[in-house]
């Protein structure tokens, strides 16, 4: 075997067995990145409900200072406002068809987020949900 190979086939190997290990613990079909469940005795808002959901499954990437694509998903203001580089809200509230965190987290949008994995059907149909009902902030004051 020539030198090189003998120094770049464990290498390879290694490579491709880490990257086997990475894949597969992202593929999972269950909660990543916190495993938020949803309460079903809490109000369907941000503050009980879709701001924890969304601290425990976004805010790795999309929070602090330079979040990623300029969306911070800490802020009730900021989730409502925000508006992507394709155009679309991330939250229309009333109107779950046209808001771009519904369709990324149902995998119908690209990139699908959180990437590798997903946040399960109930955690999707309370977001579903809570934008239907007008995407309020906080029901026990009213918002």
């Amino acid at each position: 075997m020539e030198p090189s190979l003998r120094y770049l086939l464990p290498r390879a190997i290694l490579t491709i067995v880490l990257l086997t290990i990475l894949i597969a613990g992202c593929s999972n079909n269950g909660p990543t990145n916190g495993g938020f469940s949803v309460n079903p005795n809490s109000p369907l808002d941000w503050t009980h409900t879709i701001g924890p959901m969304l601290n425990a499954y976004c805010s790795a990437c999309h929070s602090g200072p330079a979040p990623q694509s300029g969306f911070n998903a800490t802020s009730y203001n900021s989730v409502i406002s925000h508006v992507t580089a394709n155009g679309n809200r991330v939250v229309l509230p009333g109107d779950p068809g046209a808001s771009e965190l519904l369709s990324r987290v149902k995998g119908q949008g690209f990139p699908r987020m959180p990437p590798g994995g997903n946040i399960g059907s109930d955690n999707i149909q309370a977001i579903e949900d809570w934008i239907s009902n007008g995407a309020p902030e906080n029901l026990s004051s009213g918002n």
